[in-house]
């Protein structure tokens, strides 16, 4: 996957984050860290594509739940792609 990709991806999620929250009108606070989770969720999504045997799409809905989830999403992609 080409890296335009993966940051197109990531701020098609990151929109869709700010959009849902907005939606429920949720605190600044609130907003703030969601969208830090998810950016967290996007560099752990990078840097498990990078390893050999990992492949799996980077999308929006992956940086989502890996956003929403922390360490924990990555672990439920992972679980969801290979089983």
């Amino acid at each position: 996957m080409q890296a335009i990709e993966i940051i197109m991806a990531f701020l098609i999620g990151l929109i869709l984050l700010i959009v849902t929250a907005l939606i429920f009108k949720s605190k600044a606070g609130t907003v703030f860290k969601l969208i830090l989770n998810a950016l967290f969720g996007f560099i752990i999504l990078v840097a498990m594509s990078q390893v050999s045997f990992l492949d799996f799409g980077i999308n929006p809905f992956n940086a989502l739940i890996c956003g929403y989830l922390g360490v924990f999403g990555a672990g439920v992609i992972l679980l969801i792609v290979y089983l």
